[in-house]
C-alpha cells in the first residue's frame, strides 16, 4: 500500500475543499507488455511495437487483394487467397489466380504412337563372346556387413 495526497474539489463548482491522504494498492510485479512479440512475426512481416502487432510487408498486394471480390487477405501468412476453392471436373484444375476452374493445357500435344529412336537391342553382337567373371567366396566384399549402431 502507498499513500497519496490528493486535492479535494467540489464536482459542481470545482471549489477547493482541502487535501486528503488516500491509500492505494501498488502492484510491483505487474507490468504493461505486449502479448504478440517480435519473434512471433514470420519472414513476410515486421513488428510494430507501438501496436504490439506483426504487420505484413507487402502492403501493395494487400490493397490489390481487398479490391478483388473473389479473394480474401490472410494477414497471418500475408497472402491473397480465393474465398472459395471449388472442386474441378476431370481435365480441369483450380486456378488460384482467377479462382475458377480452367482446362489443363499441355505445352505440346501428346502422341502415343511416336517412336523414341533409342534403338535398344536385346541381342549381343555376333562377333563377341560373353564375359564370365568367377566369384570368389573369400572376397571380403561379398560378406554381409553389420548394421551400423545409431547413437
Amino acid at each position: 500500500m502507498r499513500n497519496f495526497e490528493v486535492v479535494v474539489t467540489s464536482v459542481n463548482d470545482l471549489n477547493y475543499r482541502g487535501r486528503r491522504i488516500v491509500p492505494l494498492e501498488e502492484h510491483t510485479k505487474c507490468k504493461c507488455d505486449c502479448r504478440v512479440k517480435e519473434e512471433d512475426c514470420n519472414d513476410r512481416q515486421h513488428y510494430e511495437s507501438h501496436n504490439c502487432a506483426c504487420v505484413c510487408n507487402n502492403i501493395d498486394e494487400e490493397e490489390k487483394c481487398r479490391k478483388n471480390d473473389l479473394k480474401i487477405w490472410d494477414s497471418v501468412f500475408c497472402t491473397c487467397t480465393c474465398r472459395a476453392q471449388e472442386p474441378c471436373t476431370t481435365g480441369y484444375y483450380f486456378n488460384p489466380n482467377t479462382c475458377r476452374c480452367g482446362p489443363i493445357t499441355l505445352s505440346r500435344p501428346v502422341n502415343r504412337f511416336t517412336t523414341t529412336n533409342y534403338n535398344f537391342t536385346n541381342r549381343r553382337p555376333e562377333n563377341r563372346r560373353p564375359v564370365i567373371i568367377p566369384l570368389d567366396p573369400s572376397d571380403p566384399r561379398r560378406k554381409p556387413k553389420e548394421d551400423p549402431e545409431y547413437k
